[in-house]
């Protein structure tokens, strides 16, 4: 009877122990947002264009974040303007970014305890900013064009990519399962065809920049807690 009594009572600890720590690690975020994008490439000095992303996050810790991201793209840019202007080349590319990346948070605020609509304390950080780092793939579309010129661009390239994504970012708490986030980051692939086009005098890949704001929606998964 006792050894029963004791392997209940274990079982009921062993389950205890196994439930708070699964609450504690099972912590996620879903963000969607968007901003502006900077594209480097061969034809033109920069373009701005629109981003779009999606993407998951698991509070590994306070401080570190796994994170999947998913990111459509369209990056625009024409050489008027530039010092190639009279080449008269232009390009319209459309990018999917799929990237895995870790985030460090390196400054929290101090908590605060303002009460909620529910009438609930909020023991959470306000503010917090963190550096982020990553690698993935990417897909790319390009559709270059050459103005009024009778010239033809080479298609002889892989459209897929390996990406390296990194940057800062800050996250704003609303409460315990709303916020918000900003961040920039930049991306560094392995190809110099993002525009459709390299040149034989060109040393650099292309590359690109993501202003990225969100919405941010925190919770426990599996964990019997909303």
């Amino acid at each position: 009877m006792k050894k029963c009594i004791s392997l209940i009572l274990f079982l009921i600890v062993s389950n205890s122990v196994i439930l708070a720590q699964r609450t504690e690690l099972c912590e996620m975020e879903v963000l969607l947002g968007g901003g502006p994008n900077l594209f480097f490439c061969d034809i033109g000095d920069g373009g701005i264009g629109p981003v779009g992303f999606i993407a998951a996050r698991y509070y590994v810790k306070n401080d570190i974040v796994a994170r999947l991201n998913l990111a459509y793209a369209v990056g625009i840019d024409t050489d008027e303007g530039t010092k190639n202007f009279t080449r008269k080349y232009s390009y319209k590319t459309q990018i999917i970014e799929s990237t895995i990346q870790l985030e460090y948070y390196f400054f929290y605020s101090d908590l605060f305890g303002r009460k909620d609509w529910d009438g609930l304390v909020l023991n959470v950080p306000k503010l917090g900013l963190y550096a982020f780092a990553g690698a993935g793939t990417i897909f790319s579309n390009p559709n270059p064009e050459a103005g009024n010129q009778d010239y033809t661009f080479d298609d002889d390239y892989s459209k897929i990519s390996l990406v390296v994504p990194y940057g800062l970012g800050m996250q704003y708490r609303l409460n315990k399962k709303w916020a918000a986030s900003f961040e920039v980051g930049r991306r560094f692939i392995l190809s110099d065809y993002l525009d459709g086009f390299s040149p034989e005098a060109s040393d650099k890949n292309d590359m690109y920049y993501f202003a990225l704001i969100s919405v941010n929606y925190r919770f426990m998964p599996f964990s019997g807690i909303k």
